[in-house]
């Protein structure tokens, strides 16, 4: 909607390249308020006066303006009005938004007269993430913030992060490794952890038990034989005249009797005790058990050492990693003094963010939409009440310095301080009824 004799040939990307600022604001019949005309003086526009007085519909229209659909309430006209207008003058154009029953209607005019073809668009470029609610980044979650912070510092951390996130993992099933090894590891006397053979055992026993029958076996041979000779002495006197070959027959006896004695003695001589080896092949299942449980013992500690290794030089990965990241942090530019951050969070001082003082976040959530709004340099602040009169210095000073402009609304009693707002209207300036010309 261009001036009459003005040229209408678009001309966004001058007017983005820009950095703009607030230079007056007009708003009518925008939630409480009638009819306000504000002409900034400065780096900070304090907004104040008492509760339900329409000091945040100031703030509001600023950010319905400029902001789009998603900063539009769905009553955004006074309540009895049928119609509401925010024109916002930036220097480099004007914004114009109005709403009526049937919808709203955005047009934006460039300095020279030419009208900027999609205007939502042009506004999306210049307004930055936080600039309507910089307390938006002290109510994100930890690794949200921790990721703004990373976006404004340059610092690209998500390669060293994948990386520590696997080291991590693979220590934490190392360390599962080892716990579940470490269990398995019993307190055993020592001892050999071979096991007996107990075939080979069972053999030897069978072997001695067969011995010691033969033994048995060879005795009765010997006591049958004695009681031969004693029957053939005995014959002998009956028998006169067998005499000769009985006496050979004895001495035939007598020498087998000899060489048998001798098998016996030579027998005898290495006889085992098969009792002692009963016993041990009653109680060899036992050791072997013992064996066994030596063994898995043995291996359960060797795990159990590895991972603990294991453990040990992912937890090195770990620290390298966590150093890289620091030296990366340090050259990296993040606009809060003693701001850090890692993958869980933001902090302050060394202190979680969400644990830093009221006025700590807000200054920080300043510094970070200004950072993260390049192009309008405006930023909300509805939580000015917050504030002392240090902080709000501060504020002041961070704001001149970054070639900004912060409205901030503040509840005041009494106290004629800023822009004072009351039922609606900039106290003592604009009325509803002067502002009604701005639509002719």
């Amino acid at each position: 909607m261009g001036k009459p004799g003005k040229s209408a040939s678009p001309s966004d990307a001058p007017v983005v390249e820009e950095i703009s600022r607030i230079v007056s604001l007009v708003a009518q019949n925008i939630k409480r308020l009638k009819a306000v005309r504000i002409r900034p003086d400065g780096a900070v526009v304090q907004i104040t006066g008492r509760n339900a007085q329409g000091k945040s519909s100031v703030l509001d229209s600023i950010a319905m303006a400029l902001g789009g659909k998603g900063s539009i309430p769905e009553a955004p006209i006074r309540n009895g009005k049928s119609k509401a207008k925010v024109i916002v003058d930036l220097g480099n154009m004007i914004v114009k938004r109005t709403w009526t029953d049937s919808g709203t209607y955005l047009s934006i005019e460039a300095r020279n007269g030419s009208e900027i073809k999609s205007p939502q668009a042009v506004l999306d470029a210049m307004v930055g993430k936080l600039a309507f609610d910089p307390l938006a980044f002290s109510r994100m979650e930890p690794r949200r913030q921790a990721e703004i912070v990373k976006d404004v510092a340059g610092a690209d951390f998500s390669k060293l992060d994948s990386e520590r996130v696997r080291l991590y993992d693979e220590r934490t099933e190392a360390g599962r490794r080892k716990k579940s090894a470490e269990a398995r590891v019993e307190d055993l006397p020592t001892g050999s952890s071979k096991e007996i053979d107990v075939a080979a055992l069972a053999a030897e026993h069978e072997a001695a038990v067969k011995a010691a029958s033969d033994i048995e076996r060879e005795k009765m041979k010997k006591t049958a034989l004695f009681n031969s000779g004693t029957e053939l002495k005995n014959t002998i006197a009956r028998i006169e005249a067998d005499l000769e070959e009985k006496k050979k027959q004895l001495d035939k006896i007598r020498e087998d009797f000899e060489t048998q004695k001798k098998v016996i003695d030579d027998m005898a001589e290495g006889l085992v005790d098969p009792a002692p080896i009963a016993e041990r092949l009653k109680n060899a299942e036992k050791e072997n058990g013992m064996a066994r449980r030596r063994r898995a013992s043995d291996e359960a500690f060797k795990q159990a050492t590895a991972e603990d290794d294991e453990i040990s030089k992912l937890t090195d990965a770990i620290e390298k990693i966590d150093v890289a990241k620091k030296e990366a942090l340090a050259a990296s530019k993040i606009p809060v003094k003693g701001m850090t951050f890692d993958e869980n969070g933001v902090y302050l001082n060394g202190v979680p963010f969400g644990q830093a003082s009221s006025s700590e976040q807000l200054r920080a959530s300043v510094r970070m939409g200004l950072a993260l709004n390049p192009k309008l340099r405006v930023l909300l602040v509805r939580d000015g009440s917050l504030l002392d009169s240090g902080a709000m210095a501060e504020l002041a000073e961070i704001a001149e310095e970054s070639d900004a402009q912060l409205w901030v609304e503040r509840t005041t009693d009494g106290q004629a301080v800023g822009v004072v707002i009351e039922d609606g209207e900039v106290l003592g300036e604009s009325t509803e009824e002067e502002n009604e010309g701005d639509d002719k």
